[in-house]
């Protein structure tokens, strides 16, 4: 037995040296196997003391949960005591040892998310923002991977910088971890709280104010290192020493989360400071593609000047990891400087097509001086986009109603087809130098997507319907690659069709009627046609269809001559409720042969809405042709037929208010328009038809503000609300009240108040209850009703009292066993009970009214202590609610001399 506790005894001694101060932070990062998408490589590194007895030459490593794991072997380092194949890690100095193990798992299958986890004891001792006892608590990163088919193949993001920093108290600290996607994956950066065993967040973990970190570059930034926080479980922290952070970086891909890796880092803050953070200098760039980016990049130190005025400047040291310098093919180029308070050196990259991606490219420049007692730095990350190159159009031709683009050999290979955009007009618009795609505001369409990188040529047939006559189009292109990544805009090329047919200018209105309606038509002739293969003389066919079903029908056919440029359709149209749609075909008269067909253009037509004082106008037309204004025009009230001007408007639609609800308003509206070809003739003038309509008032009122204020004392509810004529409305004519008794059930009209000045009401309800609950409308004189008001609720105020005593001595008091005066009640269940327990009275009468006899016998009982249990049936707002009472009543019927007796 003795034995046994002084094993004990050795063992409690021991352990702590064996696993206590210890793991400082790690990360763990995967990559997979691109010919079997099951299996990954895994890198594990962590950050140890040095001066710890603990050491780890191999790990255990977690898949999917803790019933599938490996064992991983550490890498670095010189050989030692670990036994082969594990080394011994690097100590990298500042008591800090670097340690990386790698290790290999296949996956049985398809994976949504995986957790890769490490479980290590112990954290090392007394970090500041992990309380209490941080060596006591496990360590404990995360990783997690998806295998996904419609995913591929996917890597973690590498971390180029270490987890280990320095910061001084309240002296600005910036880390950036250094996040690189081999595979161009989008990154993410959050702060959470850092886990520890099971993978359980820690619970008493702080995050010191002032920390934040930017979600799109991985900055962290720390105002004030040090400075009191209130902590997680009481008390502050603060001060000088070792503080942990934890860093989720996400990785996304085509808007889906695919991976994450979480870095466990820890920071130490000391004190003393006579020096201030240098400050190194860099901006966000972007490179085309194929030409060579040079920055230099420029750090100094910020002169410190003591309390004795003393001032003090380091030198300082310059270095920059990031992705770029981690490229196979043609990396960029940075070379490390130091040994002065300002230093500089150049940044180079000469790019390729291989570089070019959807997500920038990350490098971090950071300065550190060499302050002898304790170091500070400063960190500046940036962006640096590599786009393609813009595809050069050569030309632009017009083949019949067609235009042909071409354009040079796309000197990106691995770019995987083209976008062709679209507008009307060829006014030209630069492109800043770093934009790609084609802006949104510049009036571009997409009309064509090219999968094939090797086309250079598209013919733009307008889906097949044609291209308009009259109308110079401006044509851009642009390259894609797979990860959705955009080329610089090409230039740009306009074109126009050949005037070899009719262009359409004008489908005016001009007479609305029901049956006796006209149209007048107009058009250019055409001047670009083969007069020799077409020689004179010439007709046009004149077509009409309703806008309705688009079928054309043959109206009027003009022979005389070219020049005959207008038609003005003396038929009976319907031109008050039926839009029509014209087409002019161009004949050799002699040849009987086309030579062309124009555009068809419709007549502009308006529809009138009728709201509260108000007109609506919407304009409807399908022309060639570009409508850039409308002018409208409102019939007189007092001269009828006479259309006066009351507005211009740039839009499709115009409402016309300050109207009188009941009157006949009738508009007409004239569309001014244009073709962007400068020959034609300009502006265009089109005339709709006249339509009329009847302003009323179909808007609610705004609903009443509703109180209540409940009266349990005299049993009833006073309702007050506010007048919604002297606020929000102008035509309320009276209320309507509605009440539910329960609270969620249906409401119900109670009263209707037909004076909109009367703003409160009583009501008694039953005399039972006063629960319930109340909203209010309010009702204009075209009988609209406004929504509901807020729901107003009150509930009753139950009383139930019970005597203690009752004497039933035929002396006309207490007689009986009553309750006192009670309130919204609908019934109990009162059971009496001898001191035996024997039932000796019961009811479901709330007054109760017991008259000391045994309910079975019919006999006085005896004087004496009887218990009772009653269930009161209280009248609630939620329905009936039981309250149980329980108690004592005393019954005294015979007086003191009769008990002598």
């Amino acid at each position: 037995m003795k034995v046994s506790v002084i094993i004990a005894i050795i063992l409690l001694v021991f352990i702590p040296s064996i696993f206590a101060t210890h793991n400082r932070a790690g990360e763990i990062t995967y990559k997979c196997d691109s010919l079997n998408p099951y299996k990954y490589y895994f890198t594990l590194t962590t950050y140890t003391e040095v001066s710890s007895a603990a050491d780890r030459c191999e790990l255990t490593v977690y898949f999917c949960g803790f019933n599938d794991s490996a064992v991983f072997y550490r890498v670095n380092g010189l050989a030692g005591s670990c036994q082969n194949p594990a080394k011994m890690g690097e100590n990298i100095g500042n008591n800090v040892k670097k340690n990386i193990y790698e290790g290999e798992h296949t996956f049985s299958g398809s994976i949504l998310s995986c957790r890769i986890m490490l479980e290590d004891p112990n954290r090392n001792a007394a970090i500041v923002n992990i309380s209490p006892n941080s060596v006591n608590i496990p360590f404990f990163i995360v990783s997690t991977l998806s295998i996904n088919p419609f995913i591929g193949c996917n890597s973690s993001p590498v971390l180029l910088n270490p987890p280990i920093d320095n910061a001084c108290q309240c002296k600005k600290f910036i880390h950036n971890p250094g996040a690189y996607d081999p595979d161009g994956d989008s990154l993410a950066y959050k702060l959470i709280k850092p886990f520890q065993e099971g993978g359980v967040v820690i619970p008493c973990y702080t995050l010191p104010s002032g920390v934040e970190i930017n979600p799109y570059t991985g900055d962290l930034t720390w105002e004030c290192p040090g400075s009191d926080t209130p902590a997680q479980c009481g008390g502050i922290v603060g001060g000088l020493g070792e503080y942990n952070f934890a860093i989720l970086i996400e990785e996304w891909r085509n808007g889906q989360l695919i991976g994450t890796v979480e870095r466990d880092m820890q920071v130490t803050v000391v004190g003393g400071c006579q020096n201030n953070p240098p400050v190194v200098e860099a901006n966000d760039t972007c490179i085309v593609a194929g030409t060579n980016l040079n920055m230099l990049i420029e750090a100094y130190d910020v002169i410190f000047v003591g309390q004795n005025g003393v001032s003090t400047i380091n030198n300082v040291t310059l270095e920059a990891t990031g992705g770029p310098f981690l490229l196979a093919n043609s990396p960029a180029q940075f070379t490390s400087v130091g040994g002065a308070s300002s230093v500089s050196s150049p940044f180079s990259w000469q790019t390729n097509c291989s570089h070019v991606r959807k997500i920038p490219y990350n490098v971090s420049f950071k300065v550190t001086d060499d302050y002898a007692v304790n170091k500070l730095s400063d960190t500046k990350t940036i962006n640096i986009s590599v786009i393609g190159p813009a595809p050069v159009l050569t030309a632009a031709n017009p083949l019949g109603s067609t235009i042909k683009l071409d354009w040079l050999a796309y000197p990106c290979s691995n770019a995987i087809g083209y976008k062709i955009f679209r507008k009307v007009g060829c006014q030209n618009s630069n492109l800043e130098y770093c934009e790609t795609g084609i802006p949104q505001g510049l009036g571009y369409t997409l009309i064509a997507t090219i999968t094939d990188i090797n086309t250079l040529t598209y013919t733009d047939d307008n889906n097949g319907s044609g291209l308009l006559y009259g109308q110079e189009y401006s044509y851009r292109i642009f390259a894609f690659f797979a990860d959705d990544a955009e080329s610089k805009a090409s230039n740009q090329k306009c074109a126009m069709l050949k005037r070899d047919a009719p262009i359409i200018t004008n489908v005016s209105i001009y007479e609305t009627s029901l049956t006796t309606g006209k149209d007048t038509v107009r058009w250019t002739k055409p001047t670009e046609f083969d007069s020799i293969l077409f020689p004179p003389p010439y007709k046009y066919l004149i077509w009409r269809a309703n806008a309705s079903d688009n079928i054309f029908t043959l109206q009027d056919s003009l022979t005389n001559g070219i020049n005959d440029t207008t038609y003005v359709l003396d038929t009976d149209l319907n031109t008050k409720d039926i839009q029509y749609l014209y087409k002019i075909e161009f004949y050799t008269i002699n040849g009987r042969k086309k030579i062309g067909k124009s555009n068809s253009a419709s007549t502009l037509r308006i529809e009138a809405t009728a709201s509260d004082n108000s007109i609506t106008l919407n304009f409807n037309y399908d022309v060639p042709w570009t409508n850039d204004s409308f002018y409208v025009y409102r019939e007189s009230q007092t001269n009828v037929g006479t259309y006066n001007f009351i507005a211009k408007t740039n839009s499709n639609s115009f409402k016309d208010i300050g109207l009188i609800n009941g009157k006949t308003y009738c508009y007409r509206v004239l569309s001014i328009g244009q073709y962007s070809d400068p020959t034609i003739t300009k502006p265009l003038y089109n005339m709709s038809q006249v339509v009329c309509a009847v302003p009323k008032d179909t808007t609610a009122p705004c609903a009443p503000n509703l109180s209540v204020i409940p009266d349990c004392e005299n049993i009833k509810n006073t309702l007050s609300w506010n007048n919604p004529n002297l606020t929000c409305a102008d035509d309320v004519v009276k209320y309507r009240i509605y009440y539910t008794p329960l609270l969620d059930g249906k409401m119900n009209l109670i009263d209707s108040i037909i004076e909109p000045t009367t703003i409160s009401l009583i009501d008694t309800l039953d005399g039972l209850s006063i629960a319930g609950c109340y909203t209010i409308t309010a009702v204009d004189s075209f009988n609209n009703e406004s929504v509901f008001s807020d729901t107003v609720c009150v509930d009753n105020c139950p009383v139930y009292l019970l005597p203690n005593v009752f004497s039933p001595n035929a002396d006309g008091v207490n007689e009986l066993f009553n309750a006192f005066p009670y309130k919204f009640i609908s019934g109990v269940e009162m059971f009496i009970y001898d001191r035996w327990g024997n039932l000796v009275y019961e009811t479901t009468n709330p007054k109760i009214a017991w008259d000391g006899n045994n309910i079975k016998t019919k006999k006085d009982c005896d004087d004496g202590v009887f218990y009772y249990v009653c269930t009161v049936k209280e009248i609630r707002l939620t329905g009936i609610v039981n309250r149980v009472l329980k108690g004592f009543i005393m019954k005294i019927s015979k007086d003191d001399s009769r008990k002598d007796n």
